[in-house]
C-alpha cells in the first residue's frame, strides 16, 4: 500500500498572530491576506499596531529624556552629561547585540 500523505504543518498560535483573507484581490488575482497582531489582548491590524507602537515609542523616549533631564538638573554639581550619554549608548548597544545573538532581532535571516 502507498504511504499515507504527510500531515500539514500546525497553524501558528492564535495569541501571537491571526491571519484572514481580506475582500481585496492582489495583482495576481488571489485574495490579499491581512495579518492581525495581539496588542495588549486586543486584535489590531498590523498597520494600525505599527502606528500605535511607533507613536508610543516616540512618546516614551521623549518622556524618558524629559525625566532624565529633570533628575540630572536636580543633582547639585553634576557635570558628567557626555559620560552619561556615552554610557547609555554603550549599554543600549550591548543589549541590542545580545538580543541579536539570541535571535530576537526580527531580521528573519
Amino acid at each position: 500500500p502507498p504511504p499515507p500523505p504527510p500531515s500539514p504543518p500546525p497553524p501558528p498560535p492564535p495569541s501571537i498572530m491571526a491571519v484572514r483573507a481580506g475582500p481585496d484581490k492582489g495583482k495576481d488575482g488571489n485574495p490579499v491576506v491581512a495579518a492581525y497582531v495581539d496588542l495588549l489582548g486586543r486584535k489590531v491590524e498590523n498597520k494600525n499596531a505599527f502606528v500605535v507602537l511607533s507613536l508610543g515609542t516616540v512618546f516614551m523616549i521623549g518622556f524618558s529624556c524629559y525625566l532624565e533631564e529633570w533628575i540630572l538638573k536636580a543633582l547639585v554639581g553634576f557635570e558628567f552629561y557626555w559620560t552619561m550619554a556615552f554610557f547609555e549608548l554603550v549599554v543600549f548597544a550591548v543589549i541590542t547585540y545580545a538580543l541579536m545573538l539570541r535571535g530576537c532581532g526580527g531580521g528573519g535571516g
